[in-house]
């Protein structure tokens, strides 16, 4: 007991919130609790991960959409460059990275200041063979120009 309430203790410390740790764990009944008892979607914890970063790595649908809902950003700034649509699409969660579109996630990438953009969500979802995903980030303005660093496109991966 003493061990748990430590590490509950040091996770809090950290900055995280209820609500981040009942969307890292998927309970989508809890967040609605929450959300519902007044809890903001916005903060950061130490990693700069909001209760959102958190429920799209756990895969909990539900909790995105409330999330999502509750006015969260679709495109918060991960500690790593990457949208978190990119996450959503490489862990394979179809139907969360379709409600990061629809609550308007860029579906393109912006280029740093260095000039260097992240992984595109366009040729990850063709790697993955997901036309759905496909066609709806077309549809949401994605670049079809996109190319991996090996000169591979969507349209080669999707042919």
């Amino acid at each position: 007991v003493e061990a748990r309430r430590q590490r509950l203790e040091a996770y809090f410390r950290a900055g995280s919130t209820a609500l981040m740790h009942a969307s890292a764990l998927g309970h989508d009944t809890i967040v609605a609790q929450l959300l519902a008892a007044g809890a903001d979607a916005a903060p950061v914890d130490a990693d700069g991960q909001s209760a959102l970063c958190h429920a799209v790595a756990a895969g909990c649908s539900k909790c995105v959409a409330m999330l999502l809902e509750a006015g969260a950003s679709p495109d918060p700034p991960l500690a790593n460059g990457d949208p978190l649509l990119v996450v959503a699409i490489a862990t394979g969660a179809e139907a969360i990275a379709e409600l990061l579109l629809e609550a308007g996630a860029a579906p393109t990438p912006a280029a740093d200041a260095a000039g260097a953009s992240a992984v595109a969500p366009l040729l990850l979802a063709a790697q993955s063979g997901s036309t759905k995903l496909v066609r709806l980030l077309l549809q949401k303005g994605a670049s079809a120009a996109c190319a991996s660093e090996a000169g591979v496109t969507p349209l080669m991966l999707l042919a």
